[in-house]
């Protein structure tokens, strides 16, 4: 059972209960141009707004089956909608203590089940930050780009709750914790998209968002944001090419996407002769130098679905007890 509570507004949907269907106000259409939500909905508060978008997207989850298996409770915060907030996010970034949920517009925090959402996504079309512009150009409504983020968000949830977790009191090499990354964020970009292509069949591909990451890779493949092969495997289909629709094989199928992503980065990456001696000094897998590319990185992988998510506990503890840890990302 998964409950999502919208801490923001004081509300809360379980996902779980028989899905009730309403007649959508006007106000609650998609059919709004992305850029045009602020005068659209001029007579309600911004966080209102971002519940209206976030609560249908995850009730699209709900009334499909499509909701996959995270924890009992994911919280979901506005960010940036009140001038008291934006006070606070002023003195803690005098203070040194900037707050991860401020760097990006939407990020989850796995830790915690919590999924952080910005008003950015309501700014007048002129006033969107560039990463939102490249969705806009891609989707072209509020709704539609609330839907995308908020879908790749629960993918990050998902991954780390369909995999292992290893706890572990040493740090994690950094190329090692990028290659991991990279693997989550594939799935996390994968489940999105799958789940927009369930809901607008006439969206079957994203090539605007695939060429503005190839393009942002291209200098420097080894990346976290280096995930766009797996645009080239969704939506996933079954063999009779059909769109899969149930969300245990779609969980399955994105971490397959993202593995598969991973592969050709590493062997992009492991053919380049300054980041080869790095990649494998940072995995350490102990074999023979005669083993080719290929199967070295099957090999990872293989230990990757025993060994699952690796968490570093005391990296852990000490960013929710305040400490400014910068695990900032770059995204789409």
């Amino acid at each position: 059972m998964t409950v999502f509570n919208f801490v923001t507004v004081g509300k809360t949907l379980d996902v779980d209960l028989p899905f009730v269907e309403k007649v959508q106000s006007e106000q609650e259409t998609d059919a709004v141009e992305l850029g045009e939500g602020i005068k659209s909905f001029q007579s309600t508060s911004l966080q209102d707004r971002l519940y209206v978008h976030t609560s249908q997207a995850i009730q699209f989850l709900q009334y499909n089956y499509l909701v996959p298996p995270l924890a009992p409770q994911v919280d979901v915060v506005f960010t940036n909608v009140s001038l008291k907030e934006k006070i606070g996010k002023v003195i803690n970034s005098l203070l040194g203590r900037g707050l991860e949920q401020y760097q990006h517009n939407a990020c989850a925090d796995p830790e915690t089940s919590t999924i952080y959402f910005s008003s950015a996504y309501l700014a007048l079309k002129e006033k969107l930050p560039a990463e939102i512009q490249i969705l806009a150009l891609e989707l072209g409504t509020v709704q539609k780009v609330v839907e995308r983020e908020l879908f790749h968000e629960i993918g990050h949830l998902a991954i780390r709750k369909h995999l292992r977790r290893k706890e572990v009191d040493s740090s994690i090499h950094p190329f090692e914790q990028r290659i991991r990354e990279n693997i989550e964020e594939g799935f996390a970009d994968s489940f999105s998209l799958h789940m927009m292509a369930i809901k607008y069949p006439d969206q079957q591909s994203f090539p605007v968002l695939r060429r503005h990451i190839q393009e942002q890779v291209k200098n420097d493949p080894f990346q976290v944001i280096n995930v766009y092969r797996a645009y080239d495997d969704i939506p996933l289909k079954d063999s009779n090419g059909a769109v899969l629709k149930d969300v245990n094989q779609i969980v399955a199928g994105c971490l397959e996407v993202a593995l598969k992503n991973n592969k050709a980065m590493l062997l992009e990456c492991l053919a380049d002769n300054f980041y080869r001696p790095q990649i494998k000094g940072s995995l350490n897998l102990m074999l023979s130098d005669s083993i080719d590319d290929g199967a070295y990185v099957d090999h990872f992988h293989n230990h990757y679905r025993k060994e699952g998510i690796v968490v570093n506990i005391k990296d852990a503890r000490a960013k929710h007890f305040g400490s400014n840890a910068n695990t900032a990302k770059k995204k789409v």
